[in-house]
């Protein structure tokens, strides 16, 4: 394999016939560079610049998927204080201001959080047998 290109190996699922055993299924797949998002494992990764005033005070940014659609992140910041409020607004009026995202139609608004990734690829890798499991036995078939 070179820089690029992944490989997964599913042991005992093609040529299914009574009587055959059953051979292994490798699926090479090459993937092209994208200019905002690398991918590690399952995930797609990407890095943006985030002024100080956005991240002390909350933001929200746009961020357009690879399937074209738009989302509209909003951050969360903890702060120690009982009252955040008074204390963001004291900081934007130190820090250099920032610019407001005009929502569209077409926008949808998720709010940003801390994920754990490796619990969500666990689930996912559940729901993906699960489906196999539930999927009918017919389609494609190799040719033996």
């Amino acid at each position: 394999m070179y820089e690029g290109q992944t490989e997964n190996h599913i042991p005992r699922r093609g040529d299914q016939e009574p009587g055959l055993e059953p051979g292994d299924v490798i699926i090479v797949l090459d993937q092209k560079v994208h200019p905002m998002y690398q991918r590690q494992g399952d995930d797609l990764i990407t890095k943006m610049d985030v002024k100080l005033v956005k991240a002390l005070c909350r933001f929200r940014k746009t961020v357009t998927t690879l399937d074209h659609r738009t989302f509209v992140i909003t951050s969360s910041l903890e702060f120690p204080e009982k009252d955040p409020e008074h204390l963001m607004y004291q900081l934007e009026r130190l820090l250099p201001s920032r610019e407001d995202v005009m929502l569209m139609d077409d926008m949808e608004e998720v709010d940003l959080e801390e994920g754990d990734v490796q619990a969500r690829q666990r689930k996912h890798q559940r729901e993906v047998y699960q489906e196999d499991e539930d999927a009918p036995r017919s389609g494609v078939q190799c040719q033996t």
